[in-house]
C-alpha cells in the first residue's frame, strides 16, 4: 500500500512537469517492482520496460523472481521451428509440457514479444492450451497497441486457430492493422486475415487497407496465396485487387506447393465468380466513367484469364500428386470459375475412373456437379459414379443427393436404377438450403418433360416435397429471391425497348423453378437475356446450366429468343446498338406491325 501511495504521488507530480519525459519510464519500472513485490501484473510490460525493470530492480535491491520464465520461452519457440513438420516425439512432448508449466505459472512476466512467441508455439506444436491462451488473452486485450506487428500476428493467428478469438480483440486487431499498416510485412498480413477468416470477421476498412497494402508490395507466393484466398472467403471484393491477382499468379516462375496452389485456385475462382457478378452490370451514364470502367474490366478479365491459365498448368503437372479431395475441389474450382480445359478434366475423370473407393461422397458430388456445370458429359465418369450410388445406399445427404439428381437431368443420363436409388432417399419437405430446394424441383420438371418413358413414374418420389411446396407457395419465390441477381443494364435497356413498342410483358416470370427473364405469357415467349455468367469465360460455350433452362422451357411449350451480352464496347452507344440488332428480329416476331425504334 506504502508503495503504490509513492506511485500515485510520483504520476501528480509528473502532471505538473510534463516536459520530464525520463519520469514516465520511471513510472513504468516502478509498476514492474509493484507487480513483482505483490506478484500480480499491474501492466503487461513491453520488452524495453521488461529490461529497465531488471536494472532498476539490483538498484533498489529488488530480486524479480521470473523463474526462469524468459528461457522457457526462448526454449519452447525453438522446439516448436524445430518440429513444425514433423511432430513431436514423446520426450519433446514432456519437455514442452514442463516449459508451459513454467510460462503460465510466470505468465504475468511475459512481454508482449513473449506472449506472441508462446501463442505461436502453441499453435505450431498443435499443444492445446485453451486456459494458458484465454489467460493471456485477457491479459492482453487493453494492451494490443502495445504489441510489434509480428507478435500480434502470431497472437491473433493462434486464438484463432482453437476459437478463442474475442470481439475486444478483434476489434483492437483490425484498428492497429488500420493504424500501423506500413509497418506489416506480406507474411504478418496474411497470419492476421487467416484469424480474420477463421472468426468470420469481417471489416470493410481493415480489409481495403490490406488489399491496398498488398497492391503496393511484391510479396512472396505463399503470403499471396494466403490473403487471396481469405479475402475471397469473406467476401470481400476489390476490382484493383482482383487485377492484382491476376497479374501475380499468370507471371509466377516458381512452381506452387499443393498446398499453396490449392489455395490459391479456390481463392482466384470464387474471386472470378465475384468479379463476374459485378463487372457487366454498368450503369452510368457519363461516357467518360463508362469508357474508364470497361477498360479496366478488359484489362482485369485478360489477367484473370491469364492466371487461370498458369493454374490450369499447374494442376495438370501436379495432378498425379493430388489427393482425390484436392482432385475434386481442382475441378470444383475451374468449372465454378467457368473455366472449361477438356484435357484437364478428362485426366481428372481418368484419374477417377481408376481409383472410385479413394473418392469420398461429398468428392463424388463435386466432381459430377463440375462436369454438369460445364456441360461435358463423360461416358465413363458418369458410369463410375452411378456405381458409386448403386454400391454406397445410405451413405448421402440430402444436399448431395439434390447436387447429383440435378447434375445428372442436366447431362440428361437418366439411369433408373441410380435415379431410383437417390430418390428413394430424397427429401420430403421443403424445409432445406434455398439451392437445394430450387434443384429438386428442377429435377421433378425434367422428369416429366424430359426424361424417357420408363423414368417418369419416378416423380412418384418427390410427390411429398412438391406437395409440401404447394401448402407453402410463398416458399419458392423466397428462394429465388435470395440468389437471384439484381436485374441487369441489359435487362432494364430491353424492358425499355419492348414498353416503347407497347408490348406488354412480365420481368422476372416465375414458371416452376426457373425464371424467365421476360416473358409474354400469352404468347408463351419467353426473352431470355444471357450474359457472360451464362457462359464459359475462355471458350464462350453455353454452361450447363443455360442450355438446361433452354431445353426444359422449350419442352413446356416456350417459345425462346436469346439475346446475348458477352462483349465489352468502348461507349454506351455501341453496347445499346448491339443490343438492339438483336432485339429487332424479336420485336418484328412479336409485333410485325411495331417498327423497332
Amino acid at each position: 500500500t506504502l508503495f503504490r501511495s509513492r506511485i500515485m504521488f510520483f504520476a501528480r507530480r509528473i502532471a505538473v512537469f510534463p516536459h520530464a519525459k525520463f519520469c514516465i519510464t520511471a513510472i513504468h519500472e516502478a509498476f514492474g517492482i509493484a507487480a513483482a513485490v505483490s506478484k500480480r501484473p499491474f501492466v503487461v510490460l513491453s520488452q524495453p520496460q521488461t529490461c529497465a525493470l531488471r536494472s532498476f530492480s539490483s538498484i533498489v535491491g529488488l530480486k524479480v523472481e521470473n523463474g526462469g520464465v524468459v528461457k522457457a520461452v526462448g526454449d519452447l519457440y525453438k522446439i516448436a521451428g524445430v518440429n513444425r513438420e514433423n511432430g513431436m516425439s514423446s520426450e519433446t512432448k514432456a519437455r514442452v509440457t514442463e516449459l508451459v508449466n513454467i510460462i503460465s505459472e510466470r505468465k504475468s512476466f511475459l512481454s508482449n514479444m513473449s506472449v506472441g512467441k508462446v501463442a505461436w508455439s502453441l499453435a505450431t506444436l498443435n499443444y492445446r492450451q485453451d486456459a494458458l491462451l484465454t489467460a493471456l488473452r485477457q491479459q492482453s486485450e487493453q494492451h494490443i497497441n502495445d504489441f510489434t506487428p509480428v507478435s500480434l500476428a502470431w497472437f491473433v493467428w493462434a486464438l484463432s486457430k482453437y476459437n478463442l478469438l474475442s470481439a475486444t480483440v478483434l476489434d483492437a486487431t483490425a484498428q492497429y492493422v488500420m493504424e500501423h499498416i506500413a509497418r506489416f510485412s506480406s507474411s504478418e498480413l496474411s497470419l492476421i486475415l487467416i484469424a480474420f477468416q477463421r472468426a468470420n470477421y469481417v471489416h470493410p476498412q481493415c480489409l481495403s487497407a490490406v488489399t491496398a497494402r498488398a497492391r503496393a508490395l511484391d510479396f512472396h507466393p505463399r503470403s499471396f496465396c494466403s490473403i487471396l484466398w481469405c479475402v475471397t472467403e469473406l467476401n470481400f471484393f476489390d476490382h484493383l485487387f482482383v487485377e492484382k491477382c491476376g497479374r501475380c499468379v499468370s507471371s509466377m516462375r516458381q512452381e506452387l506447393s499443393r498446398r499453396d496452389l490449392m489455395k490459391t485456385l479456390t481463392g482466384l475462382s470464387k474471386t472470378a465468380v465475384m468479379y463476374l457478378s459485378q463487372s457487366h452490370n454498368f450503369t452510368t451514364t457519363s461516357p467518360s466513367e463508362t469508357s474508364a470502367t470497361i477498360s479496366e474490366t478488359i484489362s482485369t478479365t485478360f489477367f484473370l484469364n491469364a492466371a487461370f491459365e498458369r493454374l490450369h498448368r499447374s494442376v495438370v503437372a501436379k495432378l498425379c500428386t493430388l489427393s482425390p479431395f484436392e482432385v475434386s475441389s481442382a475441378a470444383t474450382s475451374f468449372s465454378r470459375a467457368a473455366m472449361k480445359y477438356p484435357d484437364l478434366m478428362n485426366q481428372i475423370a481418368a484419374r477417377f475412373i481408376q481409383t472410385p473407393d479413394e473418392f469420398n461422397e461429398q468428392s463424388i458430388v463435386n466432381l459430377t456437379w463440375a462436369f454438369a456445370r460445364l456441360n461435358m458429359r463423360h461416358e465413363g465418369l458418369l458410369e463410375a459414379v452411378r456405381q458409386c450410388i448403386l454400391s454406397r445406399r445410405g451413405q448421402w445427404t440430402h444436399q448431395g443427393i439434390a447436387v447429383l439428381l440435378w447434375s445428372f437431368v442436366v447431362l440428361q443420363e437418366y439411369r433408373k436404377d441410380a435415379f431410383e436409388t437417390l430418390l428413394r432417399l430424397a427429401p420430403t419437405s421443403a424445409d432445406h438450403r434455398g439451392k437445394e430446394v430450387i434443384m429438386l424441383y428442377q429435377v421433378h420438371t425434367a422428369l416429366q418433360v424430359d426424361a424417357p418413358a420408363d423414368c417418369r413414374p419416378l416423380t412418384s418420389y418427390l410427390q411429398p416435397f412438391m406437395a409440401d411446396i404447394q401448402r407453402r407457395p410463398h416458399i419458392l419465390p423466397s428462394h429465388f429471391g435470395s440468389k437471384h441477381n439484381p436485374v441487369s443494364f441489359t435487362h432494364q435497356s430491353v424492358s425499355k425497348v419492348l414498353d416503347s413498342c407497347g408490348i406488354a410483358h412480365v420481368n422476372e416470370f416465375i414458371q416452376g423453378a426457373f425464371i424467365v427473364d421476360i416473358a409474354l405469357p400469352e404468347k408463351r415467349i419467353a426473352i431470355e437475356i444471357v450474359g457472360p455468367g451464362g457462359y464459359t469465360r475462355n471458350t464462350k460455350e453455353p454452361l450447363g446450366s443455360t442450355l438446361f433452362k433452354r431445353r426444359i422451357l422449350s419442352r413446356l411449350g416456350w417459345r425462346l429468343s436469346v439475346i446475348e451480352n458477352l462483349h465489352f464496347f468502348e461507349t454506351q452507344t455501341e453496347r445499346r446498338k448491339h443490343i438492339m440488332d438483336q432485339l429487332v428480329a424479336t420485336i418484328s416476331e412479336l409485333s410485325p406491325h411495331v417498327s423497332p425504334p
